[in-house]
């Protein structure tokens, strides 16, 4: 049975850096024989946790009805979770981030679901120092911990501002070497 993995992006930006690194890791992974699907969170409209505790009355993880529901499925049937995203003000952005804080139904409810899969991060940022991530790095470090997932590797690619910086870059071929790894 081969792997699923599913690759959540984070960029407004369509087809930028981040978005490209993620295809290049989605190709070394579809070399190992993994199954994987990415999802433009930034295309979806999807409303903010707001802790009112009401998750699955309704038989469904939350009250609210936006495209988180085309998610959800996503977080049951994968094996492995890759977060990809460039920097913003040195953490996840906003896209993204209320993705993740959507896994709330299952933190405590259905934790099968999303605890003790696998994981991995790749970021794009225009800074040239690596120790501007390292905020970032962290808080991802804490997620795993707290979700209880594997980490498999994380990237973290800087001096690209431009969109297309990354294209001819080894940051592609280490994209697509860890989603081999992934994919295994």
């Amino acid at each position: 049975m081969s792997k699923k993995i599913l690759v959540l992006t984070g960029s407004p930006r369509r087809d930028g850096n981040s978005d490209t690194l993620a295809k290049a890791f989605k190709s070394g992974a579809e070399k190992a024989g993994a199954e994987v699907q990415i999802v433009n969170t930034s295309t979806l409209k999807i409303s903010a946790c707001i802790a009112c505790d009401k998750c699955w009355e309704k038989d469904a993880p939350c009250i609210f009805k936006d495209d988180m529901e085309k998610i959800y499925p996503l977080l049951e049937w994968a094996d492995m979770f890759v977060l990809a995203f460039p920097l913003y003000y040195y953490t996840i952005p906003t896209q993204l981030k209320v993705v993740l804080d959507r896994f709330y139904p299952f933190e405590f409810q259905k934790t099968e679901v999303t605890k003790g899969k696998d994981a991995s991060m790749l970021v794009c940022a225009g800074t040239d120092d690596q120790k501007e991530f390292e905020g970032l790095v962290s808080t991802y470090k804490i997620i795993c911990n707290y979700m209880n997932w594997n980490d498999i590797g994380m990237i973290c690619a800087d001096s690209l501002n431009a969109k297309d910086d990354i294209l001819n870059t080894d940051w592609l071929k280490q994209a697509e070497i860890l989603g081999e790894k992934a994919g295994l």
